[in-house]
């Protein structure tokens, strides 16, 4: 999956690619390097998804990098055998110690004990 904007045909201006704007990789919170950004992109909306539901969140970026090493996070996605992060305990906040990679299988079935315990 795909965060940023592929930077193909951005002509030499200010800014970040932004119609009219020159992107400066070397000013990116990230670094030069377009894999970190994305994974940096992938945390900012996985942010502000738990945020919109009302969830705590206390992961920094420096957690995320710890929960999502390259070799795990090259195995994200949208298939049953894809990796996701997820909470160990469904009430608790967003930490590091609260979370956890699995594969989805492995999360909707915790979903679902989840579920069928709470009624």
């Amino acid at each position: 999956m795909s965060y940023i904007p592929k930077l193909k045909g951005i002509k030499k201006r200010k800014g970040d690619g932004i119609k009219g704007r020159y992107v400066d990789p070397n000013k990116w919170k990230t670094g030069p390097d377009l894999h970190t950004r994305e994974k940096y992109y992938a945390f900012l909306k996985h942010k502000a998804q738990a945020e919109w539901r009302g969830e705590d969140y206390e992961l920094t970026w420096e957690d995320w990098q710890v929960l999502w090493p390259d070799e795990l996070y090259a195995r994200r996605g949208r298939s049953i055998d894809s990796l996701v992060l997820a909470r160990k305990d469904w009430n608790g906040v967003w930490s590091l110690d609260n979370c956890e990679t699995c594969t989805r299988r492995e999360h909707f079935k915790r979903k679902k004990d989840f579920r069928d315990a709470t009624k």
